[in-house]
């Protein structure tokens, strides 16, 4: 018969598993401690404006006036820039000119061909000699267009590129507009925080330019979220569009949890 031999515990290996367990439940606790806090950590954020525009063109002519500059606020409607548009508008009256050619030139192959004394050939030339006559006239009264350029809402010049008299060239930006009627939060927010995170949800911004600090609410959430980061891009509005935030200004968004 074989007896089992009790081998007395080893002190030290007692106090190591407990020191272990010790910490793996001071871990576990950290752990779901820190998470609730970071679910309640202010979170930073900036100031956009709601529509922003710059604005160019490939019109390519000289600057003759730009009545706003940079600061000064303008209307919808509002003439903000007016090019030299004394060569195309001489290019245009060209234009017009051929095209009446054409269409006597059209007319008189009509009147030939009810005599037969036309072709059918003759009377498709001037036809679309006369529609091509007709389309270039039609671009320049585009291009002409893009002579007076006007705001499309109200708002701040932001940025001006270029001064009056000088030429930009084709597509190169003149005026940063900006629409300071109504300002959205940009936040970058965790993603685990979509768990109880919905348009609609309120916080509190702190403004770090104006050191004060502002109701805001969500107003709507990006369509991904961002998978190495695992975050996700929300964006707040003012419930009160303060007087005194402008476009850039930086802050802290504080939300409260359900869990917090």
């Amino acid at each position: 018969m074989e007896v089992a031999v009790r081998r007395p515990l080893n002190p030290a290996a007692v106090c190591l598993a407990a020191f272990s367990l010790a910490a793996m439940w001071l871990t576990g606790a950290a752990g779901t401690a820190l998470a609730v806090q970071e679910d309640n950590l202010p979170v930073r954020g900036v100031i956009r404006p709601l529509n922003e525009t710059t604005l160019s063109t490939d019109l390519v002519a000289p600057i003759t006036r730009m009545p706003f500059r940079e600061g000064q606020r303008f209307k919808a409607g509002d003439v903000l820039i007016e090019y030299n548009c004394e060569r195309h508008k001489a290019e245009r009256a060209s234009a017009l000119a051929e095209y009446r050619v054409q269409m006597i030139n059209l007319e008189n192959n009509q009147t030939l061909f009810k005599h037969r004394a036309a072709g059918q050939f003759e009377l498709d030339t001037s036809k679309a000699n006369t529609d091509k006559a007709k389309a270039n006239v039609s671009v320049l009264d585009a291009r002409i267009q893009q002579c007076t350029i006007k705001a499309p809402f109200d708002g701040l010049v932001a940025e001006q590129f270029v001064n009056p008299h000088e030429m930009p060239s084709a597509g190169a930006p003149v005026l940063k507009l900006v629409d300071d009627s109504r300002y959205e939060i940009e936040l970058i927010l965790p993603s685990r925080w979509l768990r109880w995170l919905k348009p609609g949800a309120q916080f509190q911004f702190s403004v770090e330019e104006t050191g004060k600090t502002y109701p805001a609410r969500i107003e709507r959430l990006n369509a991904t979220v961002d998978a190495v980061s695992q975050t996700i891009q929300v964006r707040g509005m003012f419930i009160d569009r303060p007087d005194d935030v402008r476009a850039g200004m930086s802050g802290s968004a504080l939300f409260s949890s359900p869990q917090g």
